[in-house]
């Protein structure tokens, strides 16, 4: 009796010993200044040589399941914030570990933007013009001999422009 007894107690306790113990570590991130929730930051948490992830979902919320219980080096980072880093951060098996972080903007200084336009002259501003349009310039109306840098003038004299005085005399029979 007595050594099937012991061999029971060793096989218990052997089952014993192999359980892992686990816990989760969740939390809230969100803007330093605004108090405002970060959606899709990149949340690392390291243990030794492994590794465990997470995302911040829409309300700033993450969270780490099944982690082994002992000591981990955290890392939140999001592009346009500082990194942050909480180092031995201990997660026991007694409690849920629940943080709430706060990241703050990375200012970054870039050189000076220029935006330059061109336009293309030889295209109608008007898009439902299809065929015989043309786009004239100041500069082009002082160029032709009696628009008076006026461009509407300039226009009159192209072959088959009529203005809208000639069109109504025409009509009249004048």
């Amino acid at each position: 009796m007595k050594p099937l007894f012991l061999t029971l107690l060793v096989i218990i306790g052997t089952f014993l010993n192999a359980q892992n113990l686990t816990q989760s570590v969740r939390g809230n991130i969100f803007d330093q200044n605004t108090r405002v929730p970060l959606v899709g930051v990149i949340v690392e948490a390291q243990f030794g040589e492994s590794k465990f992830g997470a995302i911040s979902d829409e309300n700033g919320d993450f969270r780490l399941e099944e982690l082994p219980i002992g000591r981990y080096n955290i890392q939140y980072t999001m592009l346009g914030y500082e990194p942050k880093n909480l180092y031995q951060l201990e997660v026991t098996s007694s409690k849920e570990v629940v943080l709430n972080i706060a990241l703050r903007e990375k200012v970054t200084t870039t050189n000076t933007v220029v935006i330059t336009a061109r336009k293309d002259k030889s295209k109608t501003i008007n898009q439902s013009i299809k065929v015989s349009g043309r786009t004239f310039s100041i500069e082009e109306s002082q160029r032709y001999a009696g628009s008076r840098g006026d461009v509407a003038r300039m226009a009159q004299n192209f072959a088959g422009v009529q203005g809208a005085e000639e069109k109504i005399h025409s009509r009249m029979g004048y």
